[in-house]
């Protein structure tokens, strides 16, 4: 009897078992079920709309994070900047170069990206992975002040996490300045055997970039001339300059100096005249 009544509890708690069992299987299903519906309610392109507002927004909330949670901790980018001269320069980096990138963002200046979504080129996506590229725009002014006028070309590609968001794993970014209202420049002047090198720092978007110039004073038949990489300028003893060899064959014609300082600042002056409204030495 005994031996009954506890092969009968047996068989009940394992009956039990199995409908819990069920029910805990009939629960995940509806929990997996659930977080596919939150992945498909909102899609990748409102995903990438909400991020470009969130880096327009970046000054005013001074929230990195706001930024940073539409990316993977594996994200990883490239960007490509074409400037007025055609010259290019690429900057590749991960979750972190990122985030360091875009604190000029958080300044106590007034700075707005107006970033804007011209057109969705192309949208492929499924339940776990997807890709979406887009051209936008970007008008940036500081203070009110319109600095530059850019075009990007953005290719992202996003995952979907553990909770069912998207997030964005890499970017690749063509960034194309298409026009600049140039500002103040710092130069800072190294001697080295009675020739210069030179630092130019230039304000490029909310980032700026350091450009190293080399100058050499040398005297040919009474003729003195001034070499900067590829470069040659003649100076004349009255202090006039024209730069040599140009393209075009046309005599280009350079602000008059006194010293080797003063032809230097002429040069970078004309070389960088997109760039610097004016040069403050260091």
């Amino acid at each position: 009897m005994c031996v009954s009544i506890f092969n009968s509890i047996d068989i009940n708690f394992s009956h039990k078992t199995n409908n819990m069992k069920t029910l805990s299987l009939f629960t995940l299903l509806i929990l997996i079920s659930f977080s596919s519906g939150i992945a498909q309610s909102k899609s990748m392109e409102d995903n990438f709309n909400d991020y470009i507002a969130e880096i327009n927004a970046l000054n005013q909330t001074k929230d990195i994070k706001k930024v940073v949670r539409f990316l993977s901790r594996d994200f990883v980018y490239t960007d490509t900047y074409i400037g007025l001269t055609g010259r290019s320069r690429r900057v590749e980096g991960n979750f972190t170069d990122y985030k360091n990138s875009i604190k000029g963002l958080m300044s106590n200046e007034d700075i707005d990206l107006n970033m804007k979504v011209v057109k969705i080129n192309n949208i492929v996506e499924d339940e776990a992975f997807g890709t979406i590229s887009a051209t936008l725009s970007m008008g940036l002014a500081v203070n009110q002040k319109d600095l530059e006028k850019n075009e990007f070309t953005v290719t992202m590609t996003a995952i979907v996490d553990k909770l069912g968001k998207w997030k964005f794993i890499q970017s690749d970014v063509i960034r194309t300045l298409s026009e600049r209202m140039a500002g103040t420049c710092v130069c800072y002047f190294y001697e080295r055997n009675d020739d210069f090198v030179t630092e130019l720092i230039y304000p490029s978007g909310f980032d700026y970039v350091r450009i190293l110039n080399d100058f050499k004073f040398r005297t040919y038949d009474d003729k003195r001339v001034v070499k900067s990489g590829y470069k040659q300028f003649e100076w004349n003893k009255d202090g006039s300059m024209k730069e040599l060899y140009t393209e075009d064959e046309e005599i280009q014609l350079l602000e008059s100096a006194a010293d080797k300082k003063a032809a230097a600042l002429s040069i970078l002056s004309s070389m960088y005249s997109y760039e610097c409204t004016d040069i403050v030495v260091r």
